[in-house]
């Protein structure tokens, strides 16, 4: 609603010293938004971040270690960082791409939903239909592909939201 400069990826808190420039929009007063799935690789330089960031869009892939293990072969480093957001009373818009025969139960989504309504700096949930848009970028560079069952149909997709 205000404008501003959002900041996404690749991942931005990989590159903290170009997404440390938030400082020069934000003592402007520029509002300032970070497009994130939490990941950081400098937990100092994460932390500069947020002292020039307004909002975060935070991606929220599963709703426990074992799964982002499991199906994003890392740790699931991202609560940290939210954490760190609630403390510094940024607001959070969480994020969740919703993949057909992967986590498109309603058992699943309400997981997330618990998970994301224990942040008190929490304003919303946005569910995202999965398109496998990148499915032939993968394909060339001859990497595994896991597209669940397609694309996610956004009628179904808003019968399930309904339905939490």
């Amino acid at each position: 609603d205000k404008g501003g400069v959002t900041v996404s990826g690749g991942e931005p808190l990989m590159q903290p010293a170009f997404v440390g420039e938030l400082s020069l929009l934000h003592g402007e007063g520029i509002h300032t938004a970070l497009d994130t799935s939490g990941v950081w690789a400098d937990w100092d330089s994460a932390c500069r971040v947020l002292d020039h960031t307004d909002l975060i869009l935070g991606d929220l892939k599963f709703a426990t270690p074992e799964e982002y293990r499991l199906h994003c072969k890392a740790d699931m480093k991202a609560l940290a960082f939210y954490r760190l957001a609630e403390e510094r009373n940024i607001p959070l818009w969480v994020r969740h791409v919703v993949v057909p025969g992967l986590n498109d139960s309603l058992e699943d989504m309400g997981k997330i939903q618990s998970l994301a309504k224990s942040f008190s700096n929490l304003e919303k949930i946005e569910w995202l239909p999965f398109h496998n848009l990148c499915l032939e970028k993968y394909q060339s560079m001859g990497i595994p592909f896991f597209s669940g069952d397609g694309n996610m149909d956004e009628t179904a997709l808003q019968r399930l939201v309904d339905n939490l």
